[in-house]
């Protein structure tokens, strides 16, 4: 009996990581992130309570040149990178294709976009193509606003993701 417990147990553990995190990646997935989103918006002081989307610039022609294995190494390196430099209580997920949406609890817009800069910089310096290539991403910075609906956040920091690829990418661009 007791095994048939923790047998259970351990597929419900298996089953609920599986339907919250991303297969390629092993960060949360995007049904994942934004439940974390509603939560932390119900409980934090939306003044302190940012996010930042990532987006792999050129990210077609990495898989066009190097095949979809390389791309594959690309994004599971770039979700190492992005974990690697939060805090234990920040969360980042994969939103799609090469985006990447990250929840930083705690922070002011400007530390926000400090944040996004140095993670900016972080994905340039590491060496995940072979020489001379090399990754970049654009970042949108944005604080939730009081009573603003998910919807209404998400296009508002789409819009600073857009415009930082607008404006030349491998940027951070954050709006208020």
């Amino acid at each position: 009996m007791i095994e048939a417990t923790a047998e259970l147990e351990e597929s419900y553990r298996k089953l609920t990581y599986t339907a919250t995190h991303d297969g390629l990646t092993r960060i949360l997935n995007r049904g994942a992130i934004e439940k974390m989103f509603y939560e932390f918006r119900a409980k934090e002081d939306t003044a302190d309570f940012c996010a930042i989307m990532v987006d792999l610039d050129q990210f077609k022609s990495i898989n066009d040149t190097y095949g979809h294995h390389i791309g594959d190494q690309v994004l599971s390196e770039t979700a190492r990178i992005l974990t690697a430099h939060l805090r234990s209580h920040d969360q980042a997920g994969r939103w799609g294709g090469d985006e990447f949406l990250i929840l930083l609890p705690h922070v002011s817009l400007e530390d926000a976009s400090r944040i996004a800069e140095h993670l900016r910089v972080a994905i340039y310096k590491a060496d995940i193509l072979p020489p001379p290539s090399q990754i970049t991403a654009s970042f949108g910075t944005a604080q939730v606003l009081p009573h603003e609906e998910p919807d209404d956040f998400y296009k508002r920091i789409d819009h600073a993701l857009y415009q930082a690829k607008g404006k030349g990418k491998n940027r951070v661009i954050t709006i208020e």
